[in-house]
């Protein structure tokens, strides 16, 4: 089971404050605190709870009371706030000089679990940060809504080599993030693996390079019509 010291070391080694860990695990900032300085004994239940939260964000509890982070791990999100968090990672990646890669970009799966004014700041703070990655998009053929050319250069995907229209894939950074746009919630799993992230963005270029369709200037994020998702 994970220990009060464990669990400081997690947090600070993931850079979160005890609110952070409280709002995520459905406790409060107080029992986290006294959870960490010993104060009080969590149930099994509770730290179950925290452990599997530290493990889901890719670190392992090991003998001796150490932590550290595994090489390879899937965090498992839902709803709108997973499909954010995902969006938010790769924002930190591109940001860091990550390059991004997006295989099925259909700006209505997105807006259905976003909303419009959240989604244009985020391709504002990828457009500010263009300069140190690079995103390519692969569309399905006859797309023109291709919202985030401030950051991205597109492609087609030939319509009858196309796969789904709500299973949706990134490569970014050492990570490959899986998105399913169902009708009633949006799934998502994050692979942390350098080498699966290697081999994905491999193929991905060999499909930019070979398969890909150059399509016309698409729309810019301003001139996108988002009057059908506005006020959700």
């Amino acid at each position: 089971m994970i220990t009060p010291f464990q669990m400081r070391m997690a947090r600070v080694a993931l850079g979160l404050s005890q609110g952070a860990v409280a709002k995520e695990v459905g406790m409060t900032t107080t029992k986290i605190m006294r959870l960490e300085n010993e104060v009080t004994d969590g149930t099994s239940g509770d730290l179950k709870t925290i452990k599997l939260f530290f493990e889901n964000r890719g670190l392992e509890f090991t003998e001796g009371e150490g932590v550290r982070k595994h090489k390879t791990y899937v965090r498992y999100l839902s709803g709108s706030n997973g499909l954010i968090d995902l969006m938010e990672d790769v924002c930190r990646t591109a940001q860091n000089g990550g390059d991004v890669r997006l295989y099925n970009a259909r700006p209505e799966n997105w807006l259905r679990w976003v909303t419009v004014d959240w989604f244009k700041g985020y391709t504002r703070r990828m457009a500010s940060a263009a300069g140190t990655f690079t995103m390519h998009i692969l569309a399905e053929e006859g797309n023109t809504k291709l919202i985030s050319s401030g950051h991205a250069v597109h492609r087609w995907f030939p319509k009858k080599l196309f796969i789904s229209e709500n299973e949706s894939l990134y490569v970014y950074g050492d990570r490959l993030g899986f998105v399913t746009f169902g009708p009633d919630n949006v799934e998502i799993q994050i692979l942390q693996s350098p080498k699966f992230a290697s081999g994905v963005r491999a193929l991905f270029d060999v499909a930019w390079d070979y398969v890909g369709i150059v399509p016309p200037v698409g729309e810019k994020l301003e001139e996108v019509d988002f009057s059908e998702w506005e006020g959700r």
